[in-house]
């Protein structure tokens, strides 16, 4: 154990000293993207935060804030400023609470710096600028707001030379104005951007090397609602020329809206942010507004798009080329006008119509080639049937239901490879031929096939299931969910005999086999809902039901009461496989006379059952969770809702599943025929993204900056390589203000630091260490929200501490912040203690079950564990390279660390953590005996580069069977000697020359054989013989010593 004691950088001499010892703190990984922190303590709601680094050192941060006036909620706009240190922030001050300017609201504030001392500020009021200067240190004001006769919106500030510019959008177009003293404007200028379609949001700053940056949002396109991008401008000379504009976002219809763009310099990169929008947009209306579509299809890209069109045509639908092809069935077998379904097999491009008395009619787009099947071809369909449902085809397999005139419904499996027709099973059902409502849904391991019949002499609706295995084709077992049954399920969770199941509209969670399907109670049709079950091998199961109302599982619609009627049913359920959503829509007749009847849309995250979104055509706000407006064209087509289909893409921002929505709507066009809207929606608010670069050239793709969906206006300011945001929020209680930093740069907090102790395990633990913090000013109180500094220390902080001088300094510890507490004083200064340990720690505490491994070598394990299930990254090890294979192995409920142990020493290693917080393996020396000097690394081969030798003296291994222990004790040699009296015993002699002429040999005697014993009071008697020819005799002498 080492102890370092930390002098402070000015001593009670007031001697400048250089400390013993750094403490750095750090993330250790980037901290993109951020989580976020409150800036202000939440109680009212504040907007669009715009801060600067003044060049006092001071952050200067204006936004605005709702106010009580008399009763009337005002937004004002008020001001917040740091101290030098940029850690402790002022309370906000008003700046507009003075009569008469506290009876308006204001919006998106910018600022400059003026001077040392002040900065400026421009604000918009009622669609005018005004502007007014304040002193960056107290807040209080030097020049009173000002009307500055601009019409305009989103004001930017920047400094350009000697000019403040002043820049702002009014009709779609960029403009601005110069100053020399922030008082008198010059004339109103143009911003020649060279692109048509308006523009909006500009913003003007510069990067590290003095180059200005212009960036605005472009509407790109005039869907619904508009598709923007991002655009920038350079100039390298204030202003008087600028570079051609060009895009910094590349979205294409249906992604949405790149809006509010920024762009600061860090010391290593520059990052430009935007906020990502996403609502219901238009992708593309039909070119068929006088007929009828219906069963849409689309592709895994979600771009290719086919549908039925006038019960006659199979018309394709390209996004990315904006193309139409339409092929006539009647040219292909269809004699008939009904068409039953569509389907559509990507892998082999290969779309398959199921038709009334015609069967199925196959379209090849890879060859062109058309193909039936229907009971006339070879292979045939039954005899009997005559309505065709499709199910789905898969690698040019098809299932497919079909039924005629009797109650008898047959599952058919068409093999288009091996040309074969399968009849995978036959059911029977009571009711009408005109009753039923078939699907079916196919995974891995099931084919599902859901029918419903109306019994007419009870009027009940009687659900089937039948579940075939797919592997066999073979029929597991069908149920027959009759009255009574625990899937009926009626407000008051009693078996309701009126209780009814949609079943041929339910989502299909193919990945778990999950079946969502409506279920509703004829005589309260207030409480409809949605039922989950699992499909299993040898029966369904009860899952989980979904409630319509609020506060009774999660509310699928609005409460009737709100909208003065009642559900009369849910219209369709679709699941999404990728977000593990469910889409439901509903109908709802309005009791009040003349009320027009209206679609809900919601959707359920199945996954947390939180509803995500509630819509409507009528009132597209009053029930909006993340879509706070819908366009009015939107509405209507949203009003006769017919299909929804959803694909499985990846979006922009990898978080949210893209998702197509098709609409048919009757309003507008003739009465009784259709127009087609292709829709996509995603989560309005999709949050705040980033781009950065190292040259100006090249851009990273998209990626979150913040995790939350509702993260809103967002302002940046650099730090050296430190990236700091500020940013408002959407939440259920209001919009507020949070920030962050990037903490992967580090933190030195060494002029804080009392005392440290260092331990660094010798045995099978985590390396530990603690540190003393000194608090004068409060700044690390987690409680303290005017401090930026408040969550440093919070668990799992990563502290680095190294010890040396200004010659330099080398690792001693790196480790997390394990648990802190603060000790506080009466008018002193608070005292944190944190306890911090290296990262072996949690593997000590975190159980894990990993992989089935085989044949595979140890080191490759070894990286699985640590990577996969430890988190380290290759640049956190160092490991050395054991090529030996186990057959088999897997560890169930094992410590990680544990693991690491029993692979390393069946090997010969020990791996720990070192000084730097890198992951490395000592190889153990296991021919030497228990008086081996051992060194660090487990061998004496180089010894002057290893550590000091241990001598061990003593050896012990104890286990007991009752105290459940299994314990070895090395003790090395210490300073004090183990004394042991052996008796006197002869040694033995030597024979030879013992000199010569006054000459003399030495001779070197040890106490025992292995020649380690080292006497302490040794007696030594040496007996001398000597006598030769020339001498003739001997001599003896006896010396003890």
């Amino acid at each position: 154990m080492q102890t370092l004691t930390v002098d402070q950088y000015n001593a009670l001499d007031e001697k400048s000293r250089r400390p013993c010892a750094k403490v750095l703190l750090t993330s250790g990984t980037i901290s993109i993207p951020f989580e976020g922190q409150a800036f202000t303590p939440q109680i009212e709601s504040e907007f669009t935060p715009a801060v600067i680094n003044h060049i006092s050192g001071r952050y200067c941060i204006v936004f605005t804030r709702n106010v009580d006036v008399s009763g009337v909620t005002k937004r004002h706009l008020h001001f917040k400023n740091s101290d030098v240190n940029k850690y402790t922030f002022n309370s906000a001050v008003d700046l507009v609470s003075v009569i008469p300017q506290n009876d308006y609201d204001y919006y998106n504030p910018c600022l400059v710096a003026i001077g040392t001392a002040n900065i400026g500020i421009v604000v918009n009021r009622e669609g005018t600028l005004f502007s007014m200067i304040v002193s960056a240190s107290t807040g209080n004001i030097v020049t009173d707001l000002t009307n500055l006769n601009i019409t305009g919106e989103h004001p930017t500030l920047f400094k350009m030379g000697t000019d403040y510019w002043l820049m702002y959008e009014r009709s779609g177009e960029l403009y601005y104005k110069t100053s020399t003293d922030f008082v008198t404007w010059s004339a109103e200028s143009l911003v020649s951007t060279g692109l048509t379609n308006g523009k909006d949001y500009p913003y003007l700053t510069q990067d590290n090397s003095g180059k200005k940056w212009l960036l605005f949002e472009r509407e790109d396109d005039v869907a619904i609602p508009p598709l923007k991008n991002i655009y920038y401008m350079t100039s390298t000379d204030n202003g008087s020329t600028w570079s051609s504009a060009s895009a910094l976002t590349n979205l294409t219809t249906g992604d949405g809206q790149a809006v509010k763009p920024k762009l600061v310099d860090t010391d290593n990169y520059i990052w430009f942010s935007y906020v990502l929008k996403r609502t219901i947009q238009n992708l593309k209306d039909s070119n068929y507004p006088s007929d009828q579509q219906k069963f849409p299809a689309v592709d895994n890209t979600g771009n290719r798009v086919g549908m039925i069109v006038g019960n006659k045509y199979l018309s394709i639908y390209d996004r990315l080329t904006g193309l139409y092809t339409t092929h006539d069935l009647t040219l292909h077998g269809l004699t008939s006008t009904n068409i039953t379904s569509l389907a559509y097999d990507e892998t082999n491009k290969i779309w398959v119509v199921g038709t009334y008395y015609n069967g199925l009619i196959v379209y090849d787009e890879s060859t062109t080639a058309w193909y039936q099947y229907n009971t006339s071809t070879t292979p045939a369909l039954q005899a009997d049937m005559i309505k065709m449902g499709i199910i789905t085809i898969e690698n040019k397999i098809i299932y497919c239901v079909s039924w005629g005139l009797t109650t008898a419904l047959k599952l058919e499996k068409i093999n288009m490879n091996t040309n074969t027709v399968t009849v995978l099973g036959t059911i029977t059902l009571e009711g009408s031929e005109s009753d039923y409502w078939v699907e079916t849904r196919v995974n891995s391991n099931y084919i599902v096939t859901l029918v419903r019949t109306n019994n007419n002499a009870s009027k009940i609706d009687y659900p089937h299931v039948y579940v075939f295995q797919k592997s066999t084709d073979s029929l597991l077992y069908n149920t027959r969910m009759a009255e009574g049954s625990q899937y009926r399920i009626s407000s008051d969770n009693t078996y309701a005999t009126d209780s009814q199941f949609h079943t041929a509209l339910f989502g299909w969670d193919k990945n778990n086999g999950i079946v969502y399907s409506l279920a509703y109670d004829a005589n309260e049709t207030s409480d409809n809902g949605i039922i989950a079950y699992q499909i299993g091998n040898s029966a369904i199961s009860f899952v989980k039901y979904y409630s319509q109302l609020p506060g009774n599982s999660a509310g699928l619609l609005p409460n009737p009461d709100e909208i003065n009627g009642k559900i009369s049913f849910i219209k369709s359920v679709v699941f999404n496989d990728s977000t593990k959503r469910l889409y439901i829509e509903a109908y709802t007749t309005l009791e009040s006379a003349g009320g027009e009847d209206e679609n809900y849309y919601s959707v359920l995250n199945t996954l947390t059952d939180e509803v995500l979104e509630i819509y409507s055509n009528e009132d597209a706000t009053a029930y909006s969770v993340n879509y706070p407006s819908l366009d009015v064209g939107i509405k209507k087509s949203l009003y006769a809702k017919s299909y929804i289909f959803l694909d499985n893409a990846t979006s922009l921002t990898s978080s949210d599943g893209k998702d197509l929505i098709f609409t048919s709507d009757k309003g507008l066009a003739v009465a009784g025929r259709y127009t087609w809207h292709i829709l996509t929606t995603e989560s309005v608010g999709a949050g705040v993204l980033y781009r950065k670069s190292d040259d100006e050239i090249t851009w990273t793709s998209p990626a979150r900056l913040t995790k939350n969906a509702l993260d809103n206006d967002l302002c940046l300011v650099a730090e050296g390589t430190k990236l700091v945001a500020f940013w408002d929020r959407e939440e259920a209680s209001g919009t507020h203000l949070y920030w962050d930093e990037d903490l992967s740069a580090e933190i030195n907090l060494t002029e804080y630091v009392e005392s440290l102790t260092i331990t660094m395990s010798d045995e099978n633990g985590a390396n530990t260490a603690s540190i003393q913090i000194a608090d004068a000013e409060g700044s690390f109180n987690p409680l303290n929200y005017n401090s930026l500094r408040r969550s440093y220390l919070k668990e799992g902080t990563m502290v680095q501490i190294q010890k040396g001088n200004n010659n330099g300094y080398t690792p001693a510890f790196y480790g997390y912040i394990a648990s802190g507490e603060a000790s506080y004083l009466r008018n002193g200064e608070v005292l944190y203690n944190i306890t911090l340990y290296d990262k072996s720690k949690n593997w000590f505490k975190k159980k894990v079950t990993t992989s089935f491994y085989q044949d595979q070598t140890v080191s490759s394990i070894i990286v699985d564990v640590i990577t996969n299930y430890g988190g380290l990254t290759p640049s956190e090890y160092d490991l050395p390279s054991i090529t030996a294979t186990i057959p088999k192995v897997q560890f169930i409920e094992e410590y990680i660390m544990d693991i690491l142990y029993k692979l390393y020493q069946a090997y010969g290693y020990f791996p720990y953590f070192d000084e730097s917080g890198i992951l490395r393996a000592r190889e153990i020396n296991m021919d030497a005996t228990t008086d081996f000097t051992y060194y660090e690394n487990g061998t004496d081969t180089v010894a002057e580069n290893k550590a000091s030798a241990m001598n061990v003296v003593e050896f012990n291994h104890r286990w007991s069977d009752d105290e459940l222990v299994n314990k070895v004790t090395v003790m090395g040699q210490t300073r004090d000697p183990v004394e042991t009296v052996f008796p006197e015993e002869f040694m033995g002699f030597i024979q030879g020359s013992a000199g010569w002429f006054s000459k003399s040999n030495d001779f070197t005697f040890y106490f025992s054989e292995d020649k380690t014993l080292l006497a302490v009071n040794p007696r030594l008697e040496v007996k001398d013989s000597c006598g030769n020819q020339f001498f003739g005799g001997g001599e003896s002498l006896s010396t003890v010593g």
